[in-house]
């Protein structure tokens, strides 16, 4: 039946019209987006599908044919190919010869075995012999087992399990045993124009050959012939058993050799037939055989049990081999590239839609009967009751135009337990009803809304019963009485909505029943029986704050009370409602997307997280996060959708994403297993002309590096010997010594540390940790000593030596100014004394003479006085010029003296009464001035003394002061006590020449009225 029954009561207003037409426009794009990745990652069959799950092309084997896999000592895969042998750590593929010290360099060409010895050596056999790498990184040619022989090709390597031999086989040629040095012993076995399938060695030091001739044969050490074993049919594998036993491996069965000749069938996977030759590899107790594009894996421990099958992703895979993780590689020398993978998981299990194909699916719910209803892009489909592993069968619509294309639903409640009714909310943002027993669809009307709601979410609350229905214009509850959603309004205020134009996304309710909403406006608290509302965002203040506004779900935690928040733009946040954001999980502490869709708690505390791309478990106990991809069985790509999420009745967990419907069992879900260990694989340093040097051994002692101040900083390339999921890899470091904080600094999956640059000169650690995608931490943490050499100018010696050539040059300044400051002394001394002797005894002979001709006539003219009087002048005149160039009177006694000389020849000579001379109690009188210092104020002083007197009307006394200004000067007031005195305008020389002196000596000068009455004249003092 057709969509309808909406009831109208009012329309929204503008603005919210235009948000709500373009949220359904975006709504609508998403959905025909979903639709058309369903339908173009649809296979074409439900076997291929079901080929490629667990199974994972690694990007950087793409463009290598690989014959052959060998894990070394320290976690590392080494790769032999047809162009050569490769190292190989998850992030780089490092040709053989790159990594060797010295020695011999491998030819170019086809590898046809690799082998680690009990050293810890890699043996490498090619068309040019057998080769050594040492664990030093010298690669040797050794002699060849048969060397007169025609072909020189190196077809098997085998160990006996002892360590102490090493088995080589020669193409139609023979095998001989070698040392670990390298250096061959014993008899050479010969079998002339018998081509060797494969060897291995025993630990009674016999040699198991399997030949073209469709037997196997055993050999003693000294080359006897101890029994052989015909085949049943073509060519066979031999494997060794954990004991040392020798098994025989067809692509049907396995069979043991039996010391009468025969052999005797101890497993089988597939009906007796031709039993053609397939590649079987055993790891700890487990066979694993691949045959036809199929894998069959059994226990040959102390039993032999057949464990499981599943199908290789690609047809011309044709070789299976393990490395030293646990991890499954594929590959073949008629297709490039290798898969990884393992044991197809029994914890996720993708529900088949009915076609077999993949369906975005959008919504998960159960209905009364048990069923399973699923709604996605293409239709509508159940999973009958009981059955959790069933295949998905397509709903019986009772009506042709009831199509479910036109029906997709992002959630599905029920309306109550024991209703076969559903709520959900449609694809075209309406509220819908679903009965499930007649598969009618029908609409659901919103109070006083014509205009669909744009519905998003739906969430039960445990204690009322109550339905909660989220869109994008706010938050409505459903009335079980008339069958519509009425819109939240405030218990004690009707019209008040308290979320109204609040678009939401997610609800989820607490153990105190708060209603959770998480929308792209934030995260809203909202108590509904009192309508109180609190506020999370990126806008808010303190423990309100968030870092995102857009939050698509969220989850409580009953027994912390915090809040899992999942984001679309930073991950997954921890939130306390009180203290605020506590930890955000994001790509960097190994989240495969940021954007989270779905939380759904699992057992053991734990948090299911589903993401954009790839699924993760949060244990909230540790903290560890564990994450899942395509790997562990979940679609390709493994990208998931919100709100199709459900906790099953059985504890398992229902994802639904782009590529399906996935079922999770989290009690089964993989451990973490054995922790990998971490390797620094290579270096670059300035000191290595910035090329990369390749560590080989890896499991060494991580070396220690220099670098020079200043230069181009170090980097390290560093690996885990885990290759699940390199992509998933987390690494962090951290760098310690010196002032450096010590700061874990994630580098994500790279496995590339760069140091930063600008270090100072110093001893420092790289200190390197590093976790699987699984949460596992590695079992060591890599210390790489760095030391930071100074520059040449930062060297102590340099410095020492700067620091006594500084001194010397400051010294030599030093001597050559007290030299200089010596000689002006001794001019300024001779020049005074020469001055007093010379000119003075002229100048007194004439003042003398002067003033005799003045006395001795009876009535002196006019000129005479004048002669007289400029004699006295010229004289006084002419010791203060020597007194000022004098350098012995350069002492604050000499000036003090000359002070009271001048006020004695001045101002008591004027007829003042009193002149008062203050000095400060902190000058010492013995203290060395400067003849600068000591020139200027004396001749300010006389300046000032004489514009005092001059300004001096009713004054009785004449003040002197004089004391230190604290820059190493001095400070001077002269004053009187006289009446207060008119000013026009003060002009002069005499004032301009104080100016221009006190200038000299950097400090001010002040003239003029002096408050109370009298004249001032101050200089460097206000």
């Amino acid at each position: 039946m057709a969509l309808s029954g909406w009831q109208s009561a009012g329309k929204l207003g503008a603005a919210q019209g235009v948000q709500l037409a373009a949220h359904r426009a975006w709504r609508q794009m998403i959905g025909v987006l979903g639709l058309l990745t369903t339908l173009l990652a649809t296979p074409s069959s439900h076997v291929q599908a079901q080929s490629a799950r667990g199974w994972q092309a690694d990007a950087l084997l793409a463009p290598h044919l690989i014959r052959t896999m060998a894990t070394d000592s320290s976690g590392v895969l080494w790769v032999g190919t047809e162009a050569g042998v490769f190292r190989y750590d998850g992030h780089t593929l490092v040709p053989i010869n790159a990594v060797r010290r010295r020695g011999v360099r491998l030819p170019s060409g086809p590898c046809y075995g690799l082998l680690i010895d009990a050293r810890g050596q890699l043996w490498v056999s090619n068309s040019a012999g057998v080769f050594l790498l040492t664990t030093t990184g010298e690669l040797r040619l050794l002699a060849r087992p048969v060397p007169g022989a025609p072909h020189r090709v190196i077809s098997g390597l085998a160990a006996d399990p002892t360590g102490r031999r090493i088995w080589v086989a020669q193409y139609l040629a023979g095998a001989r045993a070698y040392d670990l040095s390298g250096r061959p012993f014993g008899p050479t076995l010969q079998w002339p124009g018998e081509h060797i399938i494969n060897l291995i060695g025993t630990v009674d030091g016999s040699l198991w050959v399997t030949q073209t001739d469709s037997e196997t044969r055993r050999f003693a050490p000294d080359g006897r012939l101890l029994g052989r074993w015909a085949h049943p049919g073509q060519l066979l594998q031999l494997v060794a058993r954990p004991s040392g036993e020798p098994l025989l491996v067809s692509g049907r069965a396995a069979f043991r050799l039996l010391p009468n000749g025969t052999l005797a069938e101890v497993l089988r996977w597939l009906p007796p037939g031709e039993e053609n030759t397939a590649s079987a590899v055993v790891h700890d107790t487990t066979l694993v055989v691949l045959f036809k594009e199929q894998l069959y894996h059994a226990s040959v421990g102390r039993r032999f049990q057949l464990l499981g099958e599943q199908r290789v992703p690609v047809a011309a895979l044709t070789h299976i081999s393990i490395d030293g993780a646990g991890t499954w590689w594929c590959h073949g020398t008629r297709q490039r590239g290798a898969f990884r993978g393992g044991p197809s998981g029994a914890f996720v299990h993708l529900l088949t839609p009915p076609d077999g194909g993949a369906a975005s699916t959008r919504a998960v719910a159960r209905a009364r009967d048990g069923r399973l209803i699923v709604s996605s892009y293409r239709r509508m489909m159940e999973q009958p009751a009981g059955q959790p592993h069933a295949p998905l069968q397509e709903w019986a619509y009772l009506q042709e135009h009831n199509r479910p294309l036109l029906h997709v639903f992002y959630a599905l409640v029920a309306t109550q337990p024991a209703s076969d009714t559903l709520l959900g909310a449609l694809e075209t943002g309406q509220f819908a009803a679903l009965h499930t027993g007649t598969h009618a669809v029908r609409s659901v009307a919103v109070e006083g809304q014509a205009d669909p709601p744009q519905a998003n979410c739906l969430a039960r609350a445990p204690r009322t019963g109550r339905l909660w229905g989220g869109s994008g214009t706010g938050l409505y509850w459903y009335d079980e009485g008339h069958h519509f959603f009425r819109a939240y309004t405030h218990p004690r205020d009707p019209t008040v909505q308290p979320l109204r134009g609040i678009p939401t996304e997610d609800i989820s309710l607490d153990e105190t029943g708060r209603l959770w909403l998480a929308g792209l406006a934030g995260l809203h608290a909202l108590v509904p029986e009192t309508g109180a509302v609190a506020t999370y965002s990126a806008t808010q203040p303190g423990a309100h704050r968030l870092p995102t506004d857009e939050c698509l779900c969220t989850w409580p935690d009953p027994q912390t009370g915090h809040i899992w928040v999942g984001t679309r733009t930073h991950g997954l946040l921890e939130l306390d409602p009180a203290l605020g954001v506590l930890r955000v999980v994001g790509p960097a502490e190994g989240l495969p997307h940021v954007a989270v869709g779905g939380l759904l708690p699992g057992p053991d505390r734990s948090l299911w997280i589903s993401t954009y791309y790839g699924l993760a478990r949060l244990d909230l106990a540790t903290g560890r996060l564990a994450v899942f991809s395509a790997a562990d069985g979940l679609s390709d790509p493994p990208e998931l959708n919100r709100h199709a999420q459900l906790a099953d009745v059985d504890g398992s967990l229902l994802f639904g994403g782009v590529g399906g419907l996935h079922r999770i069992d989290p009690r089964r879900a993989p451990e973490t297993g054995l922790a990998p260990r971490l390797l620094l694989m290579a270096v670059r340093t300035t000191l290595d002309s910035g090329r990369v040097r390749y560590l080989l051994p890896a499991a060494t002692r991580a070396p220690a590096l220099r670098q020079a101040s200043g230069e181009a900083p170090p980097e390290l390339w560093v690996a885990l010997t885990d290759f699940r999921e390199p992509a998933q890899r987390r690494y962090s470091w951290r760098l310690t010594g010196a002032n450096e904080p010590g700061r874990w600094l994630s580098v994500g999956a790279s496995g590339r540390v760069v140091v930063p640059v600008g270090l100072a000169p110093g001893a420092y650690t790289v200190e390197v940790r590093a976790a699987t995608g699984r949460g596992l931490a590695a079992r060591n943490r890599l210390r790489v000593p760095l030391t930071v050499a100074p520059a040449w100018w930062q060297r102590r010696w340099v410095q020492t030596l700067g620091v006594l050539l500084l001194g010397g040059l400051l010294y030599g300044i030093h001597r050559a100014r007290l030299r200089g400051a010596l000689r002006e002394e001794r001019l300024r001394t001779r020049l005074a004394a020469d001055l007093h002797d010379e000119v003075g005894s002229l100048l007194a002979r004439v003042t003398m003479q002067a003033e005799l001709l003045h006395e001795l006539a009876p009535a002196p003219s006019t000129a005479l006085t004048e002669l007289a009087e400029d004699s006295r002048l010229a004289a006084t005149t002419m010791r203060d010029i020597v007194w000022s160039i004098d350098a012995r009177a350069d002492t604050l006694a000499a000036l003090l003296d000359r002070m009271h000389d001048h006020l004695d020849a001045t101002a008591r000579l004027a007829g003042w009464p009193t002149v008062v001379f203050t000095l400060d109690p902190n000058l010492d009188p013995a203290a060395p001035l400067r003849q600068v210092v000591r020139q200027h104020l004396y001749l300010i002083f006389k300046e000032a003394v004489t514009n005092v007197v001059r300004h001096g009307h009713g004054a009785t006394a004449v003040r002197v002061a004089l004391g230190p200004d604290g820059r190493g000067g001095l400070w001077l007031v002269v004053e009187n006590d006289g009446l207060p005195v008119e000013t026009r305008g003060l002009s002069g020389l005499g004032l301009r020449n104080m100016t221009q002196r006190a200038a000299l000596l950097g400090v001010e000068l002040a003239v003029g009225p002096r408050v109370g009455g009298g004249w001032r004249v101050a200089v460097g003092r206000g």
